[in-house]
């Protein structure tokens, strides 16, 4: 009886002659530079869908749809209606509350300051009264707050460097709250949406650099996001590759070629040594036990199976009745 050392090497050397003659078969993993070839769905880093906070008439528009803009500049005006009357009102009303305030506060310091003159019940009107008074300004500073609040939202600005995608309104139109008036993209960056195979779905993982061809072009992609739902048609998933890109060097929603290139380690089986199991591959592995048929997720790659993990490696494996 052989040493379990004694059959790998033989094994391993009558393998080396031709596999398909062997009976057992010896799993190496290597290592060798690939590449794949697929479509990327550009998009804009930041998408933001601009919309009124308030209801009003859209007096002045400033831009057009495909025009570039700066954080905080006013893309439109809407109407400010009664705000400036009904901010005046509140405003003279704190006045005259402060006013009362000082004027109660002054009657209770005085009936404090000289208790034999006054009786507990008149103190106390006088803290009650001020009491309310101070209620009633708190109300008022906060309507005066709400009602700038609403003058500033009747500019409507850029909430970062972008360029407007689509305009949804015009001069003379009411506008309801919630209701879209433009879409503006960022420009800085872009973000690349790949769907890969299993495989390298494995391979990769977020914050990696992917080295991408795109177009003649090389750039270095970062990817962002791992998004684990299949493709039912396709069996592939979706990553989310933020590029060093402008939004005019490329195009929102645009779809473009795209070649990565990358080394990965590998390990490749035989025809004779797996059998394909519906979805899945069916290989036998010597154990402790003895052998045992295990199931396991790859693809083709002509005639061997590339396994999508290594648990295999250094594994010997016997022909498989198909």
């Amino acid at each position: 009886m052989f040493s379990l050392h004694a059959r790998l090497t033989l094994f391993l050397w009558v393998w080396m002659l031709d596999p398909a003659y062997c009976e057992e078969f010896v799993v190496k993993a290597q290592n060798r530079q690939a590449q794949i070839q697929l479509y990327g769905k550009i998009e804009a880093l930041h998408a933001s869908n601009l919309a009124s906070e308030i209801p009003g008439k859209v007096l002045t528009t400033y831009f057009q749809a495909g025009d570039f803009v700066k954080k905080d500049q006013i893309l439109a005006k809407l109407d400010r209606g009664s705000l400036d009357s009904e901010l005046k009102i509140q405003e003279w009303e704190l006045k005259e509350t402060r006013l009362s305030e000082d004027y109660h506060q002054q009657r209770l310091e005085r009936r404090r300051s000289n208790p034999k003159a006054y009786t507990q019940e008149e103190i106390q009107t006088e803290e009650f009264t001020l009491g309310r008074l101070k209620i009633t300004r708190g109300k008022i500073q906060s309507r005066i707050a709400e009602i700038q609040r609403n003058l500033s939202l009747t500019l409507i600005k850029a909430p970062y460097d972008g360029v407007l995608s689509t305009k949804f309104l015009n001069i003379g139109e009411w506008v309801q709250r919630g209701q879209i008036l433009f879409l503006i993209l960022s420009i800085d960056k872009t973000m690349m949406e790949l769907e890969v195979s299993r495989r390298f779905f494995n391979l990769v993982q977020n914050g990696d650099l992917l080295e991408i061809d795109l177009q003649g072009r090389k750039v270095s992609g970062i990817i962002r996001s791992k998004i684990p739902k299949s493709n039912p048609n396709l069996g592939t998933l979706p990553l989310r590759v933020e590029l060093p890109l402008r939004i005019g060097e490329v195009s929102h929603g645009e779809i473009l070629p795209v070649t990565i290139r990358y080394d990965e380690k590998i390990i490749q089986i035989p025809p004779p040594y797996f059998a394909v199991s519906g979805k899945t591959f069916r290989v036998m592995v010597f154990g402790k036990e003895g052998l045992e048929e295990i199931s396991l997720d790859g693809q083709l790659e002509g005639s061997n199976l590339i396994p999508f993990d290594l648990d295999l490696a250094g594994q010997v494996l016997q022909k498989i009745e198909k």
